[in-house]
């Protein structure tokens, strides 16, 4: 959820710039008015392309680490590998969001 809220934020601070003011949002959901859609379907995919192209996981767990650091019998697995997912496809892809 707070990558999904991420990116909705992401979104709606690309909507500010490119003035669409005109949005509501239910949970994971997103709309506006009949002439901005074909631009905020660009800009939510832009927005998920931003939050995930950085390893999310990887930051999440040196955050853990950090906070941890002094406890005892703390171990911290290894990270599975990244498959060969282009993230940037996600601009061109026909369905994406709701």
């Amino acid at each position: 959820h707070s990558m999904d809220a991420s990116a909705m934020t992401t979104t709606m601070n690309y909507c500010t710039i490119q003035g669409i003011n005109s949005v509501t949002v239910i949970h994971d959901s997103y709309g506006s008015v009949a002439a901005d859609m074909h631009t905020l379907a660009a800009l939510i995919r832009k927005a998920f392309v931003w939050t995930y192209q950085h390893e999310v996981l990887k930051d999440f767990q040196t955050a853990c680490m950090d906070v941890s650091r002094g406890l005892k019998d703390v171990s911290w697995p290894d990270l599975p590998e990244f498959g060969n997912l282009d993230i940037n496809q996600l601009e061109q892809a026909d369905y994406f969001f709701a």
